[in-house]
């Protein structure tokens, strides 16, 4: 089959949102794409599930002979013989190379994204075989033709036809000369991002380090985020007193039900937040995220105390239920 080339093809109009492709694919001589020599597979590599119904004069949901008569088989085949060869021709391709630049080759090569610029640029969303487009479309309409996703599919399932064709060969040709065209731009995308990596990992890391021993005064580092927690302390180390305590409990589910108690300098004991989980510390948790939520601190802030005085009494009311 003849394919146009690639330079004659502009890239998606900017109306169709498309990411934009991380190699250039719109500035290679790409080489021609393998045709599918049996009739069946060729067909079914370009149809979606949608048009079997609606081909059928039927209605409703989807069935599953529907996607087993699309393309959807086909692409998973697909991308499980691209993930070998990518691999395969990549090692031999950069034989300089070590294996974290090789993964991040392959995945530059076996993105989605790549994939669909592929699809576009050698025309096979022009050859879906869809359901009708509507006579009149919303005006968020797009055609699945027109969609990033479902034109990674397709060259998936062109490979896919192919690999079952019996043309495993072809396939590994035409991907040695792809490679081999995109072999420049291919190193310097790759490369860039390793190194940019690099620099990241190296900055986080020493950051971390050097931050070790600081937990005062706002200056934490978040060990979940690798960035400094905004402080609302108005002093660190604060005060050790406490006004708070917990009336903990467990229910016939056998979870442990907490509620998060705040006493006042009048003996009030007020209940600020509740919480439920299997484990007693996630139950705690549930209930500061409670209280915090419901604002309920604000309604007994101004009846705190936070005087050594208050101690006795907050540990002989703390209750515990088992």
């Amino acid at each position: 089959m003849s394919v146009p080339s690639a330079s004659k093809r502009p890239l998606p109009p900017a109306r169709l949102n498309w990411d934009l492709p991380p190699l250039p694919l719109e500035t290679l001589d790409l080489p021609p794409l393998p045709a599918v020599n049996d009739a069946e597979l060729a067909r079914q590599a370009r149809t979606t599930a949608q048009h079997i119904p609606a081909a059928a004069g039927r209605t409703g949901n989807l069935r599953r002979e529907d996607e087993l008569s699309s393309y959807r088989r086909l692409e998973y085949v697909g991308d499980a013989v691209l993930h070998d060869l990518y691999a395969r021709t990549l090692y031999r391709q950069f034989p300089r190379a070590d294996s974290g630049l090789l993964s991040k080759m392959r995945g530059i090569l076996s993105s989605n994204i790549s994939h669909s610029y592929l699809a576009w640029y050698y025309y096979l969303d022009r050859d879906i075989i869809d359901e009708p487009e509507p006579e009149r479309p919303s005006a968020n309409f797009r055609a699945r033709r027109e969609m990033q996703s479902i034109n990674a599919d397709l060259f998936e399932a062109r490979i896919g036809a192919l690999a079952l064709d019996g043309q495993t060969s072809e396939i590994e040709t035409w991907l040695s000369l792809f490679i081999l065209g995109a072999k420049e731009a291919l190193e310097a995308v790759a490369g860039a991002n390793e190194a940019e990596m690099g620099t990241s990992r190296r900055n986080r890391n020493r950051k971390r380090k050097a931050e070790t021993g600081q937990f005062c005064d706002g200056r934490e580092m978040d060990p979940r985020t690798y960035t400094r927690r905004i402080s609302h302390l108005d002093s660190c180390p604060s005060t050790t007193d406490s006004v708070f305590g917990w009336d903990e409990r467990v229910g016939e589910d056998r979870r442990w039900h907490s509620h998060l108690i705040a006493y006042t300098v009048d003996n009030q004991a007020h209940t600020l937040g509740c919480g439920i989980a299997t484990a007693l510390a996630d139950s705690h948790n549930r209930a500061l995220t409670n209280a915090v939520a419901l604002r309920s601190f604000e309604a007994v802030r101004p009846f705190l105390s936070l005087s050594v005085a208050s101690q006795p009494f907050l540990r002989e009311r703390k209750i515990t239920h088992s």
